[in-house]
């Protein structure tokens, strides 16, 4: 009964959600990240995981940024608008498939690229440059961690990153699941 009634609560959220335009968020914030992560090079790293050979980009979260200070990471920054913050990042990322985009331009896993290689691929695709994000594995190789996807926090449309890249010195393994 609590269930069916969570549930019921839920959806009527979501109609409720999805029938109201998205309101100019006045918000602290310049515009917004949708960050995904290579799962390899966070397994590989510090954080061990359980063994995948799925090749994809998994969706790490969708941050508030701004140009000239620290990054904004909660979603309290939405007051009255929770739920299109968390509806914004499955809807990307579900519309935007990374691996796909990067094989199509002959960046393949298991091969050295140059963070100019992979933000060329991304915008010839979608029309805008991302931000690239590199780690270290754990024998120390640098290699392609994340993507980040920049947004307009009022129209929500893509925009370029303003940041190119993040602790990447060419070239960057992009590891194979």
């Amino acid at each position: 009964m609590k269930m069916n009634l969570l549930l019921l609560f839920l959806a009527a959220m979501v109609v409720r959600a999805t029938s109201q335009p998205p309101n100019p968020f006045p918000l602290p914030y310049d515009y917004y990240s949708v960050v995904f992560q290579w799962l390899k090079s966070v397994c590989n790293g510090r954080n061990p995981c359980i063994k995948s050979t799925f090749p994809a980009f998994t969706l790490h979260g969708l941050w508030p940024q701004r140009y000239h200070f620290p990054p904004l990471d909660d979603c309290r920054l939405y007051p009255q608008h929770q739920l299109t913050y968390f509806a914004t990042a499955p809807r990307v990322a579900t519309s935007i498939d990374l691996y796909s985009i990067l094989s199509a331009a002959g960046i393949l896993c298991g091969n050295p690229t140059t963070v100019g290689a992979v933000r060329t691929a991304i915008h010839a695709s979608t029309g805008f440059w991302p931000t690239v994000q590199c780690n270290r594995s754990i024998t120390g190789t640098l290699q392609l961690f994340q993507m980040y996807l920049c947004f307009n926090k009022i129209t929500n449309v893509p925009m370029d990153c303003p940041v190119v890249q993040k602790g990447c010195i060419n070239p960057i393994d992009y590891p194979r699941p």
